[in-house]
């Protein structure tokens, strides 16, 4: 049907008398009501799913820059100090990635995007997460080389903005305060 002959049946059936008439605009505006209360549902309930799926996309990100950082540290003999020289994009549609470094580690941040999903309807119930890479002298393999040590770490809440640094003592990765290991 088109959309003029739509228009002349509601009308039809609308004005066939005074009460269908009411009867056909409560109707439709229940029907405005409940699309309204599915919309406000899907912003409280709805992006749980959508926000896990994003969050599980950052820390196997932030898992594969670790890796590659390892990966770079073995083959030059340092760390390297730039996302650029890792080959990893810095920016997605959901979160950006950056990267601090001194000489004996790294560390690796997805922080979420202020604006993204939905128009930012679900920016702040999304985890940010801060992977890092340790250097210790100490440690080395059978043939002296030295190791690296990675950790990864999640915001214990949902926010945009740097989670606590990890901390590296004694051989031992651990990450900050505020935050969760999500390690292997």
């Amino acid at each position: 049907m088109n959309i003029i002959l739509k228009l002349r049946l509601l009308q039809y059936f609308a004005h066939k008398n005074e009460q269908q008439g009411s009867i056909w605009f409560k109707l439709i505006f229940a029907l405005i009501f409940l699309g309204g209360l599915l919309i406000v549902g899907a912003y409280f309930l709805g992006g749980g799913c959508v926000n896990k799926a994003h969050q599980g996309i950052a820390r196997n990100r932030i898992n594969t820059i670790n890796l590659t950082q390892q990966a770079y540290f073995s083959e030059y003999k340092t760390l390297a100090q730039s996302m650029e020289q890792l080959g990893i994009q810095e920016e997605t549609e959901h979160y950006i990635y950056s990267l601090k470094a001194d000489k004996n580690s790294t560390f690796h941040y997805a922080i979420v995007r202020s604006k993204g999903i939905l128009f930012g309807l679900f920016d702040k119930k999304i985890k940010s997460y801060v992977g890092a890479v340790f250097i210790d002298p100490k440690i080395q393999d059978s043939a002296g080389e030295m190791l690296s040590i990675a950790i990864i770490c999640e915001n214990n809440s949902p926010s945009n903005i740097y989670p606590s640094q990890p901390t590296f003592n004694n051989g031992v990765a651990s990450c900050g305060a505020g935050t969760t290991n999500l390690s292997r």
